[in-house]
């Protein structure tokens, strides 16, 4: 297989680190910033990466551990990436988005039809501000619809179920927003808390509930669980079925 994984931080540093140890043919990683010496209590780096390129590191670290596996690093921003050679978007088995960028899933999703639905499996992944919940968006081959609206969906499935306000208060209220805190150093921007140990449990889950999605059927899924946690909250697990995005032009 060939997998492209966009975004090298705290989710995609070991994301990446999982997929080679898998054996696929060829894995490219994408990111155009650097490390800080504030990631590395759970990012996938050690001191001598620090101001080092992230996938740059990253595909140095990969070659070490999965020496036969073809491993490319682009140091580029993903959406120009992704859009500037459609041909080199369609030629992926899997792309792991890992940016937990809503600013890109719009973009991309702006830009889907440029593809002329020729789309590989697409598995998209975010956690909380707290590290005890994830979602994922898993697109089959060809779909219809781009990461973006998968969330969208997703996001008023849970919204409007009273049974989930924990889940939905963590990514959709204040809560979401006032629950990230400011590192010093090595982060610029407000990020979640959670150890290592914390995102790599998210990130190996979220991979082996997503991937067994990627060949079944040809509807985008929505997978929402949560782990268990010290204070006796028991893990949970929801795959939703998603509609495929329809083309709607005004006045017909």
């Amino acid at each position: 297989k060939k997998v492209l994984i966009l975004g090298c931080g705290a989710l995609g540093s070991w994301a990446a680190e999982i997929v080679a140890r898998a054996n696929p043919n060829t894995v490219h990683l994408l990111d155009n910033s650097i490390i800080k010496p504030g990631v590395l209590t759970r990012q996938n780096y050690q001191l001598d990466d620090i101001a080092s390129n992230k996938a740059a590191a990253l595909a140095k670290r990969l070659r070490a551990i999965a020496s036969n596996v073809s491993i490319e690093h682009f140091d580029r921003e993903t959406h120009a990436f992704l859009t500037e050679d459609v041909s080199r978007f369609g030629s992926y088995d899997v792309i792991l988005d890992c940016t937990a960028s809503a600013i890109f899933q719009m973009k991309l999703e702006r830009d889907w039809g440029i593809f002329g639905g020729h789309t590989p499996c697409v598995i998209s992944m975010v956690i909380d501000a707290k590290a005890q919940y994830c979602l994922c968006a898993v697109l089959s081959q060809n779909s219809r619809g781009g990461i973006w609206d998968a969330y969208l969906q997703l996001k008023c499935r849970l919204s409007l179920d009273g049974r989930r306000q924990g889940i939905a208060s963590a990514f959709y209220s204040e809560r979401a927003a006032r629950d990230l805190f400011q590192p010093e150093p090595g982060c610029s921007d407000p990020t979640f808390s959670g150890s290592t140990a914390d995102v790599f449990s998210l990130v190996s889950t979220a991979l082996n509930l997503s991937v067994s999605q990627c060949t079944n059927g040809n509807t985008p899924v929505g997978i929402v669980f949560s782990t268990h946690n010290q204070d006796g909250r028991s893990g949970s697990l929801d795959v939703f079925k998603l509609s495929m995005a329809e083309e709607t032009i005004a006045g017909q």
